[in-house]
C-alpha cells in the first residue's frame, strides 16, 4: 500500500511539473496568444485535477476495503 501511494504521488508531482513546463514553452515559443495559453492551460490543470481526483477516490477506496479486512481478522 505505502508503494503505490509513493507512485501516485510521483505520478502527481510528474503532472504538475508537466504542467510548469507547458506554461514555460507556450510563453517562451508561443505567438504570444493569451487566449490560447488560458486555454491550453486549463485544459491541461482540468485534466491533471480530474486524474488527481480519481486517483484519491480509488485510493480512498482501496484503504477502506484493506481496513475492513483488517478488522474482521
Amino acid at each position: 500500500p505505502v508503494l503505490s501511494a509513493s507512485k501516485f504521488i510521483s505520478l502527481t508531482a510528474a503532472m504538475i511539473a508537466m504542467i510548469s513546463l507547458e506554461v514555460a514553452m507556450i510563453s517562451q515559443f508561443g505567438d504570444g496568444d493569451a487566449m490560447f495559453r488560458t486555454t491550453m492551460v486549463a485544459i491541461s490543470g482540468f485534466a491533471v485535477t480530474m486524474i488527481n481526483s480519481v486517483i484519491a477516490i480509488y485510493m480512498i477506496r482501496k484503504s477502506k476495503k484493506h481496513l475492513k479486512t483488517i478488522k474482521k481478522k
